[in-house]
């Protein structure tokens, strides 16, 4: 095993404790038989039995110290990352060790008082602005270092939670804040990060059925109330999901290039989800060596807005495509500068077509004129994988896990003054 191995597996701190110790151990040791060229064969086999003992010593301590800090591998998303989910890896479900500290997985809010918060470990919901939150129920996620709960609103006293499974997925309905159904849509398996979401008077399921040979696949599920799930779609996967009517729904897919590099297109549905068809957008040149991405911020009867990210290098360039005519037409709308990463860590939230929101870099940006110009509106709470979400242009809710600063907790924070103000609103129970 080299260094550079090493340093994956064990903490940095506790390897070189180890191999300083093993290396003093060695060094002695064969600087002791250096002394004495001339010993006995009966030295020289005293010498090598303390050699093989100490590799012994060595290895144990590494498989130690390997078990005590298993490594973490983290996706960050931007502060008000608005209503998406991310897949935090922790090589701990996989090997058995102890579990991470209980953290967020996203919180969505229907008005002033009433929001939702997901856990690893369990779905909470307030109803008075955060001041007492009550949990729903809780649950176990699946062994795979992929798998996150996700859910979505009805209103602020319905909704459906999805637990990924081994069998399957596990479909939660509730009712008056209350389970009412509890489930396994055992054909549902998924091998990734899973969305779902309430649009168009029912439920909608995108299951992850992995990847290979340079394309990925997923199904599509429906459902009216949560209960009973009727599969309308599997092939290519299509993302992130917007419905304007019960049968016309937009969504993403990604092909590759001639070497293989993904490069969004978006497709649209006419008959609930079964057939889907690539529409022409005025998608910007990528580079055909670093590709791309996009997602549908909004997808209504006339408004349309898609979100695209364009990677220079080491930074990438964003730009929104605006339509007010159901997408037959486009105007595009840059961010004012280049932001640093290749992917989409800028988060935005159009509220209509006039006034969206924006989080970059703990900064908020507000703007009046349909993202033509940008003026700072206020700041974010300091926290690393963070969601939030906005059910008007003054209350916001953030959620997120702090470091402090080694213990990572979940942490929840309230504004109702635009962002110029936050308030911490996490729940006792965490």
């Amino acid at each position: 095993m080299d260094e550079n191995e090493l340093r994956d597996v064990l903490g940095e701190r506790s390897r070189r404790g180890v191999t300083r110790g093993a290396e003093a151990l060695l060094t002695g040791i064969h600087h002791e038989a250096s002394k004495n060229p001339g010993a006995s064969s009966i030295r020289r086999r005293r010498w090598v039995v303390a050699l093989v003992v100490a590799a012994v010593i060595v290895a144990a301590l590494i498989i130690v110290n390997a078990v005590k800090e298993p490594k973490q591998s983290v996706r960050v998303v931007s502060p008000g990352a608005t209503t998406t989910r991310s897949a935090v890896r922790n090589s701990s479900r996989a090997t058995g060790t102890t579990p991470p500290p209980e953290q967020v997985v996203d919180i969505d809010a229907t008005d002033d008082l009433h929001a939702w918060l997901t856990t690893t470990r369990r779905l909470l919901a307030t109803a008075d602005g955060g001041t007492t939150w009550n949990v729903i129920v809780t649950f176990s996620l699946a062994n795979n270092a992929d798998a996150q709960p996700a859910y979505a609103l009805q209103d602020n006293q319905t909704g459906v939670l999805i637990v990924p499974q081994a069998d399957g997925a596990r479909a939660i309905a509730i009712r008056g804040g209350k389970v009412v159904s509890d489930q396994i849509v055992s054909a549902a398996k998924s091998f990734g990060p899973i969305e779902v979401s309430w649009q168009t008077g029912r439920y909608w399921l995108a299951t992850n059925d992995g990847c290979g040979a340079g394309s990925c696949w997923n199904q599509l599920w429906v459902s009216n109330d949560g209960t009973r799930w009727e599969r309308r779609y599997k092939g290519t996967a299509i993302d992130g999901l917007k419905c304007s009517r019960a049968t016309t729904c937009w969504g993403v897919q990604q092909k590759r290039n001639g070497i293989g590099v993904p490069i969004p297109q978006i497709v649209r549905t006419l008959d609930g989800g079964v057939t889907w068809t690539p529409i022409v957008v005025p998608f910007p040149k990528f580079d055909p060596a670093l590709g791309g991405g996009a997602s549908i911020l909004i997808a209504r009867d006339q408004l349309f807005i898609i979100r695209v990210y364009i990677p220079t290098g080491m930074e990438a360039r964003h730009q929104f495509l605006v339509s007010s005519d159901g997408g037959r037409t486009f105007i595009a709308r840059d961010w004012p500068q280049p932001i640093a990463g290749t992917g989409p860590v800028l988060a935005v939230t159009p509220l209509d077509a006039l006034h969206w929101s924006a989080v970059w870099d703990g900064t908020m940006f507000a703007s009046t004129d349909g993202a033509r110009t940008w003026v700072r509106s206020g700041s974010t709470p300091p926290m690393w994988q963070t969601f939030a979400t906005w059910p008007n242009s003054r209350t916001g809710w953030i959620a997120g896990n702090t470091n402090e600063p080694e213990i990572t907790r979940a942490a929840v924070t309230r504004t109702i003054d635009g962002g110029a103000h936050w308030h911490e609103v996490t729940p006792s129970q965490l």
